[in-house]
């Protein structure tokens, strides 16, 4: 697995906790496209395709806990 940016990883936890591109750019202060373009690097990274695959992976692999995804 390819290591993640603190912007990743950012990104990561808002999508995992249920925000949509446009919240994320809104919370962090980005674009709606860098949003999606940060989302699309880390789900290439972790190799998955949808947000429940990203959560169970995220979990699995113990990326962050069920106590790094509070909002």
């Amino acid at each position: 697995m390819k290591a993640i940016t603190k912007r990743e990883r950012e990104v990561l936890v808002l999508t995992c906790t249920g925000y949509s591109n446009k919240r994320v750019a809104a919370k962090l202060g980005i674009s709606i496209k860098t949003a999606i373009n940060i989302r699309a690097l880390v789900y290439n990274k972790l190799n998955v395709h949808n947000v429940a695959d990203l959560v169970r992976v995220v979990l699995v692999k113990k990326i962050m806990t069920m106590g790094d995804l509070k909002r």
